[in-house]
């Protein structure tokens, strides 16, 4: 899996998050972890917390893509029964739009593919559905991607059943 999370204990100018109770949810890569801190979404170590997750940019998230999907929900419900929590209550928390949006100005193919895996055989959300058609008219994106995003775009249009859930 991709650490782009590598200077995230070492930067100075980032958001450190405040003492209180760590509570890890969701490993995102080798070292990096996705937990709560006083009820806010953090990225660090299984031992602490690095810095708050920006819900509207959460960038350093990305890594949930690399993934399987059912693995990552099947994770995320374990852990609310070993934390007491409602069932689907962190999930809900996730901020999966924004996570999603990322993608679309990251101008990058790996994570556009890696969405794009990440969704295959699932409905889309509006957010998710946004983020194709933006793919699907990108210069940057490679033309397997564009192909991609425009085929569920246009299966989300004809095939609403299949596509909308």
């Amino acid at each position: 899996m991709n650490d782009i999370r590598h200077d995230v204990f070492t930067r100075s100018d980032e958001q450190i998050p405040p003492p209180g109770s760590w509570q890890t949810v969701l490993q995102l890569d080798e070292h990096g972890w996705l937990g709560l801190l006083n009820g806010e979404w953090c990225v660090g170590t299984m031992d602490k917390p690095g810095r708050l997750v920006d819900l509207d940019s959460p960038v350093w998230l990305l890594p949930i893509y690399e993934r399987p999907r059912c693995q990552v929900l099947a994770d995320i419900s374990l852990r609310e029964k070993e934390l007491s929590m409602a069932e689907g209550s962190l999930v809900k928390k996730i901020p999966w739009d924004g996570l999603a949006r990322c993608v679309g100005w990251m101008g990058s193919d790996f994570w556009a593919e890696s969405l794009l895996d990440w969704c295959e055989g699932q409905p889309l959300t509006p957010t998710e559905l946004e983020v194709f058609t933006q793919l699907s008219h990108s210069n940057w994106a490679s033309q397997r991607v564009r192909h991609r995003a425009g085929i569920r775009v246009h299966r989300w249009y004809t095939d609403p059943q299949r596509e909308k859930g």
